[in-house]
């Protein structure tokens, strides 16, 4: 549960992070407001990480793995932000010590358990006769092949490209055949038979699904800086969905990379929980749309209703009625949604338009009050306070570099460059 953003223009970027984070164990979960999500990457140029979603990779906290990066590679000047980012995944793959084999089993079998009650859901095969062995084993086979099909348009992360099979068949065939050993004792699951026959449906399934870019759970890692070569600031969120085989399952689509220029001269950027950010940059909550589509059609089924008592009385009008029925709803939902868009497009351009003369002091504002008015949005409901504790705030510049407006820290010995002591991020 977080709440970030990165607000750049010409002359900078502002970065702002909420410090709450969920702790679950079983079915208990408890919110902590001790988490620090944005981290300095480098000292030799500005560059930071933001880090929201899953605060480990493969069990190893995500600070640890940057500071690791900082000592080692600090001394590294690149020349654009995109190399730092590669730079970054490449020295992550040569950590062999982060692809632990017991967290890398663990994620696996997890992701199985996942991706098969996503099959079962689909194939519903309790409606099946318990004997139609066959026919239940060609509707999960028919399921696995939409799916593949389905991750094949997504395409696979970077460094799973050229994996195969046969090398995904090293690392999990002892997993699968556990799992299908257990439910030879489940009596609730589908026959054991079954689970023989997709064995190796089910191992190629799974390969497309750990492997592609999808949009799962996991950690979503925002660069923001500058490289060596680059006037203007640079902002790139990289999905990362663990890893495994000495393999870090990130990607990153044109849609994530934000270059400052001239021609481009403005960012917002949220990421997690941005639904109070959208409202305020946009005059309108993300499910506004759904929310006045599903009441607008009962208030435009009422309305005909009436307009037809009203209009022909007791008599059926059978013309009036023809009339109503071409006027179908999903026409004024899209009427609706081009008028919707156009509202958003056009409360989004003023706040743009603004950020343009906004100064380092009111970027670093907005960043700030973007992420307090979540959590305390948060903090008015009844609900979990996903959002909250200390705002950690930083603007980078090309000239000044990386800068602490606001640190949480317990431990402040000396401030050298907007740095806290040892402890200092």
């Amino acid at each position: 549960m977080t709440a970030l953003v990165g607000v750049l223009n010409i002359r900078g970027a502002a970065i702002a992070a909420d410090s709450a984070v969920t702790i679950t164990r079983a079915n208990d979960r408890k919110i902590a407001n001790s988490a620090n999500k944005m981290l300095r990457l480098s000292s030799s140029q500005p560059v930071s990480v933001m880090i929201c979603g899953y605060l480990d990779f493969l069990g190893t906290p995500w600070d640890i793995i940057i500071r690791r990066y900082r000592q080692k590679r600090d001394k590294v000047s690149l020349p654009t932000v995109q190399a730092y980012v590669d730079d970054f995944f490449s020295y992550m793959v040569s950590e062999k010590k982060l692809f632990s084999d017991f967290y890398e089993k663990d994620f696996l079998r997890r992701s199985l358990i996942l991706y098969f009650e996503e099959l079962r859901d689909k194939v519903s095969y309790v409606d099946m006769e318990e004997d139609d062995k066959d026919t239940i084993i060609r509707a999960f086979r028919t399921e696995i092949k939409k799916s593949i099909a389905s991750n094949a348009k997504l395409g696979k992360c970077p460094m799973f490209e050229n994996y195969t099979l046969e090398q995904f068949a090293e690392k999990t065939s002892s997993i699968i055949d556990k799992y299908i050993n257990v439910q030879k004792f489940d009596v609730s699951s589908c026959p054991f038979e079954v689970y023989l026959s997709i064995r190796d449906d089910l191992m190629a399934g799974l390969m497309s699904y750990v492997t592609t870019r999808s949009e799962k759970e996991g950690t979503t890692l925002v660069f923001t800086g500058y490289g060596e070569e680059e006037d203007y600031p640079t902002l790139i969120s990289a999905r990362v969905n663990d890893g495994f085989d000495e393999r870090v399952g990130f990607h990153i689509t044109d849609e994530d990379i934000v270059h400052v220029s001239p021609d481009k001269p403005v960012a917002i950027c949220p990421f997690a929980q941005t639904d109070i950010m959208y409202s305020l940059l946009t005059g309108a909550t993300p499910v506004f749309h759904e929310v006045a589509c599903e009441r607008g059609s009962r208030m435009f089924m009422d309305f005909a209703k009436n307009l037809r008592e009203k209009v022909c009385g007791e008599e059926n009008d059978d013309d009036f009625s023809y009339i109503l029925q071409k006027v179908q709803y999903s026409d004024l939902s899209r009427s609706f949604e081009k008028y919707d868009k156009k509202i958003t497009s056009q409360s989004s351009k003023k706040w743009l338009k603004t950020l343009r003369n906004y100064d380092l002091q009111d970027m670093a504002q907005l960043a700030e009050n973007l992420v307090a008015i979540t959590s305390l949005e948060r903090h008015m409901k009844f609900r979990d306070e996903g959002v909250g504790g200390p705002v950690d705030l930083a603007i980078i510049t090309k000239n000044h570099g990386f800068t602490w407006l606001s640190r949480k820290s317990w431990y402040h010995h000396v401030d050298v460059g907007g740095r806290y002591g040892k402890f200092g991020v």
